[in-house]
């Protein structure tokens, strides 16, 4: 009887007894606390290995848009960029992968391919063509983490992640004429001497039409954003130096002939401005404006004595025609050269003095345009403009006879007229007016090609993620 009393006393002591429940409860919990530091862990290393990932996939399609000048070494140039010279390893990977942490890139038209919206490793519109490809797509290869605190409450499954990035490239062209030259040498780059003659033609086709435009045509462009621009108006954007607009990426050209308004625009340049309405016509001359004419009377601005061919700066003596345009395949003979400076200067044409070859026609406008007065013959025409309004007469700078040129591939991008219009192009070149247009013909020597951000800050590259 004694002992029962005693035992349950002892069971009762014990149901009251709570000094071991905290350690049931950690045995509990203890799991459930490593599984949640485990979790934050390994996640928190998942989400950084992702973070990783993607600054290197976008570091990569911008290195390769960067690189794409619709060509195909720019494409080429482009793979090379993103899979060679940015090939980071996530540090925070835990699984080794050998080789380029980043697939073979792919070449767009669009950067976003709206059949597929849903699916983002589809997002681009691909294409093989580097006249078309402006776009980049980076996807770089799986990265995994394998677990080490989920280990600790069974995890084995390694967790990935991969990162996707669309960058492109624009080519912004501002403060340029509105003219166009389909390349003549299409479908091979576009590549001219400094010194050789172009003369351009326009294209025929009135505005409605739509002339197939071939390698070598000439022609005007509408403005940005424009389809059907009128001839004063191109006359008035074709006398400034500077238009107030920008290209980008795309032209859309202007059909049909605009003759008088083409001279009018060109030939402010020389000193020579129309009658009638000037309104919008920019009439700063250049600080050279010989073209083989002086005034029949002292001090008047017309009428003109032509002076014939050797006042004025000699032509190519062989040309080759390219559409529209007649090609320089000869340049002047020394004989038209020296005729020329004997004549307003007294002695034999200029050697360049790095080359000791003649000078180039531009040269020898610039090396005109420092001599004093007493280096030109009395009884010639001078160079000075003086026909222009007081206020613009010495406003001209040394560029105001240079012509911006855009560079198509007419034929593969089958331009007709303004029934083709935003016609992809990113080259530009410089020609110099060697004298005043007549009939809408313009005769120019090349100068060089446009450079990307160079001193005349007229051609840029803009350079962005899409994705």
């Amino acid at each position: 009887m004694g002992m029962r009393l005693e035992l349950g006393a002892l069971l009762r002591r014990l149901l009251k007894e709570e000094g071991g429940a905290v350690l049931i409860l950690y045995a509990l919990l203890i799991p459930v606390i490593i599984g949640i530091i485990g979790l934050a862990i390994d996640g928190g290393r998942v989400f950084i290995v992702n973070s990783e990932l993607q600054n290197l996939a976008d570091a990569a399609a911008l290195a390769g848009a960067a690189e794409l000048d619709g060509t195909a070494d720019g494409m080429t140039a482009a793979t090379e960029k993103a899979l060679h010279l940015l090939n980071n390893d996530p540090r925070w990977s835990n699984v080794v992968v050998e080789g380029s942490q980043i697939q073979q890139p792919r070449f767009c038209s669009s950067p976003l391919n709206r059949k597929v919206p849903w699916d983002p490793w589809k997002a681009c519109n691909p294409t093989s063509d580097p006249k078309e490809a402006d776009f980049i797509e980076i996807i770089t290869v799986r990265r995994d983490v394998s677990p080490i605190f989920m280990a600790a409450v069974g995890a084995t499954s390694n967790v990935g992640s991969k990162a996707i990035a669309i960058a492109g490239t624009s080519t912004v062209a501002c403060n340029v004429q509105p003219l166009m030259l389909c390349n003549p040498q299409e479908p091979n780059e576009f590549s001219a001497t400094p010194g050789q003659m172009f003369v351009f033609k326009q294209k025929g086709g009135g505005v409605g039409t739509h002339p197939t435009y071939v390698p070598g045509d000439f022609g005007l462009l509408d403005p940005p954003g424009q389809d059907s621009s009128t001839g004063p108006e191109l006359k008035n954007l074709l006398s400034q130096q500077s238009p107030k607009f920008c290209y980008v990426n795309e032209v859309s050209p202007r059909p049909g002939q605009a003759s008088g308004n083409v001279d009018t625009g060109i030939n402010v340049r020389f000193d020579e401005h129309p009658n009638g309405n000037t309104d919008g016509l920019d009439l700063t001359p250049a600080p050279n404006v010989i073209k083989g004419f002086k005034p029949h009377n002292k001090g008047s601005c017309w009428p003109l004595d032509d002076l014939g061919t050797v006042a004025r700066l000699p032509r190519d003596t062989a040309f080759t025609d390219v559409g529209t345009t007649e090609i320089g395949t000869q340049r002047p003979s020394t004989a038209d050269l020296n005729a020329y400076w004997q004549y307003h200067h007294g002695s034999d044409w200029p050697l360049d003095s790095t080359t000791s070859a003649p000078m180039t026609r531009y040269q020898a406008y610039l090396q005109e345009i420092g001599m004093e007065e007493e280096d030109w013959l009395a009884d010639t025409e001078k160079s000075v403009p003086f026909c222009a309004p007081a206020n613009l007469l010495d406003k001209g700078t040394a560029e105001r006879r240079i012509l911006d040129v855009v560079i198509v591939d007419c034929t593969s991008q089958d331009v007709h007229g303004n029934a083709t219009t935003n016609v992809r192009s990113n080259k530009y070149a410089e020609f110099f007016v060697t004298e005043p247009s007549s009939n809408g013909t313009v005769y120019t020597e090349f100068e060089r090609f446009l450079t990307v951000d160079d001193d005349d800050s007229k051609l840029h590259k803009i350079v962005q993620l899409y994705r």
